[in-house]
């Protein structure tokens, strides 16, 4: 979902076979809200976790609730409803997903037999991609790099760093798994 966002991105300004409606329809109010959903339930089912039961249907539930709140958040939307309320809506649902990210990740670590430090280090990698936005506000470190001249968002830094341990990390599951 990640790469579809970054390919609708492509799309809407290489191409131009959709206007900005649609592209704010697919990216804002679909996709990003289904990446924190599913990103959360990929971590859920890392871990193995099955309690508390009612987290799965909450996180759902937050999903939704982000997607409307995306929705109605689009100033093109509706002149009668405010737009900036449902910002801040979806701000707050934000940090509800941050901080059920964290409930889960320390279950996880909790739960584990074996401690694999890696894997917390592949989640904060990839946080840091979902919750850019939230770390910005903290002002830990710049949000974007100009290395060559070039600029590379912390993010995007973070993405190529989770993909090379998240390769790592399945190899050696694998490789567990045959032996």
């Amino acid at each position: 979902m990640l790469a579809l966002v970054r390919a609708n991105q492509a799309i809407y300004f290489w191409l131009q076979i959709e206007n900005t409606h649609q592209y704010d329809i697919v990216t804002t109010v679909i996709l990003r809200p289904l990446i924190l959903g599913s990103w959360f339930m990929a971590w859920w089912e890392w871990y193995e976790l099955h309690r508390p039961r009612w987290m799965p249907k909450m996180i759902t539930i937050l999903t939704l609730a982000y997607m409307v709140a995306q929705l109605l958040g689009l100033p093109w939307v509706s002149d009668s409803i405010n737009d900036t309320l449902f910002h801040k809506i979806a701000d707050y649902i934000r940090l509800l997903f941050v901080a059920s990210m964290l409930f889960v990740i320390s279950q996880g670590i909790l739960n584990q037999k074996r401690k694999e430090w890696s894997v917390l280090v592949a989640i904060v990698l990839v946080s840091i991609g979902l919750f850019s936005q939230e770390i910005a506000t903290l002002h830990i470190f710049p949000g974007i790099w100009f290395p060559y001249g070039v600029g590379v968002s912390s993010t995007q830094y973070a993405y190529a760093a989770f993909v090379l341990l998240m390769y790592i990390i399945l190899i050696q599951r694998h490789r567990k798994a045959l032996s």
